[in-house]
């Protein structure tokens, strides 16, 4: 019997042993396996680290390879290009032949006539001699607009209507007859004339502006009664064909004369310098068709 419990006590002590053991075996074999993964961790972040440097090395390379190339333009001399030679009085002379235009000193413009408005716009001609750009003529029209509105107003409120017309003080002139007048109005109309010439020399500069506002005072002297210097009678004729025609007396002191045009009714008071001073008269628009 003590035999027995004697074997039996070596084979569970044995039994014990031998499961420990492979309990021990079996942490081990986890440990090895987790360092199996570290080991392959580090060499995937190896390899990785390997290549990044490859493609540093060939960066750095390449970076060395450009500096060294700039290096070498900037040590190059620099080659100007040849100037383009444009053309001017000293290459095609004053008046070259088979070209539409000329070389004049810019001084000398003051010499010459230019249309410088049409239909209350500045000319392609006046654009062309003052070189304007599209901006800068946009911006004079403006001005001149302006200015012409203003000066319609003045006009509008000094304007004097006869009704019953006045007779035309010339012994037997009987056809003719005085619908209204204006007086001399150059105290009222210079002004507006010095602010379109300030608006002018923001415009184009003071060189040009002097230039151009040359030609602007002929402009108004002649086509803006010399802004009102003179006063105004508007006379209507009537003629035994029926026809009426509007007609301006001009009147300086003593002296009295005739505009050079007659302008037939009642189209005359739809034109800008008159309808102004006859608002009740202007003819009606035609209705579109």
């Amino acid at each position: 019997m003590n035999r027995i419990l004697f074997v039996s006590l070596v084979l569970g002590t044995a039994t014990v042993v031998w499961m420990n053991r492979q309990t021990g075996l079996r942490q081990q074999r986890l440990v090895v396996r987790a360092l199996h993964a570290e080991i392959e961790a580090l060499r995937q972040s190896t390899a990785e680290e390997a290549g990044q440097t490859a493609e540093l090395t060939v960066a750095v390379a390449h970076a060395k390879t450009e500096r060294d190339r700039v290096r070498d333009e900037l040590r190059t001399p620099v080659v100007e290009p040849t100037p383009q030679v444009l053309p001017g009085p000293l290459v095609e002379g004053r008046f070259p032949a088979q070209r539409p235009y000329f070389y004049v000193a810019k001084k000398q413009l003051a010499n010459f006539e230019v249309e410088l408005f049409e239909q209350d716009q500045l000319t392609a001609e006046a654009a062309v001699v003052f070189g304007l750009s599209d901006g800068e003529r946009i911006a004079v029209n403006e001005a001149f607009e302006l200015l012409w509105d203003r000066i319609a107003a003045v006009e509008a409120a000094k304007v004097e209507r006869f009704e019953p017309p006045r007779p035309v003080p010339v012994p037997g002139d009987t056809n003719r007859v005085i619908i209204a007048r204006l007086p001399e109005l150059r105290a009222d109309l210079e002004p507006l004339a010095s602010q379109f010439e300030d608006a002018v020399r923001i415009i184009l500069g003071a060189q040009r502006a002097e230039l151009f506002l040359g030609h602007a005072r002929a402009f108004f002297e002649t086509e803006l009664h010399g802004l009102g210097s003179v006063a105004r009678s508007y006379a209507v004729s009537r003629w035994p064909g029926g026809s009426e025609t509007l007609q301006v007396h001009y009147e300086r002191g003593d002296s009295v004369w005739l505009a050079a045009n007659n302008w037939s009714l009642p189209e005359a008071y739809g034109q800008r310098q008159f309808r102004h001073l006859f608002p009740e008269r202007v003819p009606a628009e035609a209705e579109p068709q």
